[in-house]
Parts: C-alpha cells; sequence; structure tokens
C-alpha cells in the first residue's frame, strides 16, 4: 500500500510530513466536492467507516471521511497536539469540510454513516489511541477501569446515541432514528443539502448492495482495520471478557428511543446479555 493511500484510509503514513498531508487532504476533499454526487463517509469513530471508505477506493468512487465537523472536532484536535500526535487524516478533511457547511446550491452530498452498538463501539476505540487517554493497555485492570467509568459516564448522561444529533442532525437537520429500519439494517433521510445513507455496523456484511444502489455503483465490502486482525487483539479480548455492567447502565444505553429505533428487541436483548454482569 502507497504512503498516500494508507494515509488516505485512515493511517498516519511515514514519510509524508504534515504540510504535505495537510495538500493532499485539500486536494482529496476539493476533487470529492467537485463530483455530480459528492460521496462523504460521515460517522462516529470505530463503526466500520474504514470498510466502507476502502470499498468506495476499490470501485473508483471517490470520497472522504470526516467523524466531527462541530464541538468535538475542536476538541479532539486538542488532544491530539496535547499528547505530542499528528493529526488524523479525518482532522484534515473536517478542517475542509468545516468550511462548506451548509451545504449551498451546489449537488447534493450523498452522506454514509454507521451505527454500532456503544459499548462496543466505546471499547474499540480505546484501542484505538490509547497514548491519548493516557492509557497503558498492558495494565489490564486500569484498562477496564477506564473503559468501564467511560460507558458508566456515556450512559448516566444519555450520550449512547447523540452523535447522531450532534453531527447529522446538526450539519444537515436530519433524525436518522425516525427514519432507520432496525430489521433491514439500514435508513435513509433527505436533508438540507444532503441524502443520508445511515448502515447498521453489525449488519455491514450484508449491506453491500444498499451502499451500491445509494452511489450508483456496484461495489463489495471488504472488513478492514478490525481489532481482531491487529497486534493487540489478545489484550481487546480480554478486555471484552472481562468488562460486565449492571442492568441499570445497559438499560440507560439500549432502552432508550434511539437504541429502540436503531435495534431489534433481539439485538438489544444479545447486547445486553452480552455485557450484563
Amino acid at each position: 500500500m502507497s504512503a498516500a493511500l494508507a494515509d488516505r484510509l485512515g493511517r498516519v503514513a511515514p514519510g509524508l510530513t504534515e504540510a504535505a498531508r495537510r495538500v493532499s487532504a485539500a486536494a482529496e476533499v476539493a476533487r470529492c466536492l467537485a463530483a455530480p454526487s459528492p460521496v462523504i463517509v460521515y460517522t462516529a469513530p470505530k463503526t466500520g467507516s474504514t470498510s466502507v471508505e476502502g470499498a468506495l477506493d476499490a470501485a473508483g468512487i471517490p470520497s472522504v471521511k470526516a467523524h466531527f465537523l462541530h464541538r468535538h472536532h475542536r476538541k479532539s484536535v486538542a488532544r491530539l497536539r496535547e499528547a505530542g500526535r499528528p493529526l488524523e487524516r479525518h482532522h484534515l478533511v473536517e478542517r475542509r469540510l468545516r468550511g462548506r457547511l451548509p451545504v449551498g446550491d451546489g449537488p447534493r452530498w450523498r452522506v454514509i454513516s454507521l451505527v454500532r452498538d456503544p459499548v462496543a463501539q466505546r471499547l474499540s476505540g480505546s484501542f484505538q489511541a490509547p497514548g491519548v487517554a493516557g492509557l497503558d493497555l498492558s495494565d489490564l485492570a486500569s484498562l477496564r477501569r477506564h473503559v468501564a467509568g467511560k460507558i458508566e459516564d456515556m450512559a448516566r448522561s444519555g450520550r449512547a446515541f447523540a452523535w447522531f444529533a450532534a453531527e447529522l442532525g446538526e450539519s444537515f437537520g436530519v433524525d436518522p432514528a425516525a427514519d432507520f429500519d432496525a430489521r433491514a439494517g439500514f435508513g435513509r433521510s433527505e436533508g438540507r443539502g444532503a441524502d443520508v445513507l445511515v448502515l447498521k455496523t453489525e449488519a455491514l456484511d450484508g449491506l453491500a448492495p444498499v451502499i451500491s444502489g445509494f452511489v450508483g455503483r456496484d461495489l463489495a465490502l471488504e472488513r478492514r482495520n478490525e481489532r481482531h486482525a491487529t497486534p493487540d487483539a489478545e489484550r481487546y479480548r480480554e478486555a471484552r471478557e472481562g468488562l460486565r455492567f449492571d442492568a441499570g447502565t445497559l438499560d440507560a444505553i439500549y432502552d432508550t428511543p434511539a437504541g429502540r429505533a436503531f435495534y431489534t428487541e433481539e439485538e438489544r436483548m444479545a447486547f445486553r446479555a452480552r455485557w450484563l454482569a
């Protein structure tokens, strides 16, 4: 894989300075937005976006990926700067896309987003950049306490699915939960300047035809950046197996209007059984 392609798929590629990466990201955003129907992969972190972006790239469809276009973008950049880490590709893209909102009179954007079990998503996120959070992956007990604290706080504050209102709602005026078909595993919304497709990460392997219809070109999905295929896979499995929560915490995540909109009762019960103490 070339340094440029690795960087496009979300990896900080060796051999590319930040200045060069900024130029590359700017060119990529310009190329994407110049398309008749620009495709933006805009989703919360650790939901399967790299797999979707890779499928679009393999099909020759220009796209860019973003996680945060509003308040959290600045916080995310500040955390990386404080930790002395380079900005990720999506941060550079986000800086360009933020200036293009709201979408004007040009072509409507085609936005692809994903929803994932919030507990699994937060656990996976802790392994993505442990240095930023000051985590030592070799200290399993501390790692579990950190992840459990984050998830319990998420449950108490009602933020399990808050990304959708804070990002898609703010950017395009859509409510994806209202348009989502939990049994089909996807939903489509029409918003300000954009058509939005939300996919269920757990059902992603069967949703290639849905994405193909949305972007107007056949594509094949190949899972990428999955935790079980990384060097820390065993540590991740150990952390996951020891992570458990009380019923009240899990109900505050899954037995909510958004939880019921995105996941069937059977799926929510399965998640609850997986994480119940």
